[in-house]
């Protein structure tokens, strides 16, 4: 897993970025087999520690590719083809940046779980799906003939659909790993990246000015004002962190959402 610049062709060198950026991650593997394999992303989970399993923590990717955050208000996420073409040892999607609310370090991990399958072990489980807002449907990022992003919907993508020919009905059944054709499978870690507010940083530095101009006043009637407003803003800051709901901000419309941290 690495950061890519927006041409999608350098790696990028910083992991800083700010609310409203766009994050490009580009997932690859070195196939050294010489059957035909193509990777995928199965899931990946944002939290504040390297610990996938801490918590507060955010699914950006589940149930086998569906890009979760890019059915998120005011989300721009999304799997991409930058050349038009699919590289068989390459995944790629933007994610738009966040940060968890009431967090004071800005710091965010990503750790995905990757894995490699034949070419033609594509379907529900064999997958990169992004939520298109504006038609309200899930949409692969290759063409298929069948609607693998389908269970991306209901949120359960563990099962498959048999058919029974003699009795001409269908069964959800548990897709077996030797059928899915599993090659390899491991967890790539990301980060830590530093998410910035433009906003609070550009009003602290105000605020820093503003608070050197009141010392200089007599009285110093504008350090005791200063002083309040930073007890205020603390205390309001040890509330939001209480909270044991998840939330999540986002830069473009300032607006705050939730999923829940199970």
């Amino acid at each position: 897993m690495r950061l890519m610049n927006g041409d999608w062709l350098t790696e990028r060198s910083s992991t800083v970025y700010y609310l409203g950026d766009l994050i490009h991650i580009e997932a690859s593997v070195s196939m050294s087999n010489h059957m035909p394999l193509k990777l995928y992303i199965d899931r990946c989970v944002a939290t504040l520690s390297p610990d996938k399993d801490s918590t507060p923590r955010y699914s950006i990717i589940d149930y086998n590719g569906c890009l979760l955050d890019s059915k998120a208000e005011d989300s721009f996420s999304t799997f991409v083809l930058p050349s038009g073409e699919r590289e068989m040892d390459k995944l790629r999607f933007d994610l738009d940046a966040f940060r968890f609310f009431g967090d004071d370090h800005s710091l965010i991990f990503i750790t995905c779980h990757l894995k490699v399958t034949p070419v033609d072990r594509r379907g529900s489980r064999n997958k990169a799906c992004t939520f298109q807002m504006m038609q309200n449907i899930w949409t692969p990022l290759e063409e298929s003939s069948i609607d693998i992003c389908a269970c991306c919907r209901v949120g359960n993508c563990a099962t498959r659909e048999l058919r029974f020919g003699s009795r001409g009905r269908r069964d959800l059944v548990a897709e077996a790993e030797s059928e899915v054709g599993l090659r390899w499978e491991a967890e790539a870690p990301l980060g830590p990246l530093i998410i910035l507010d433009t906003d609070v940083t550009n009003l602290a530095t105000d605020s820093l000015n503003e608070g050197r101009m009141q010392e200089r006043s007599p009285g110093g009637v504008g350090s005791e004002v200063v002083l309040i407003v930073t007890l205020t803003v603390t205390a309001v800051s040890l509330i939001s962190a209480s909270l044991i709901t998840l939330f999540l901000y986002r830069k473009h419309n300032q607006t705050l959402f939730t999923q829940s941290s199970n």
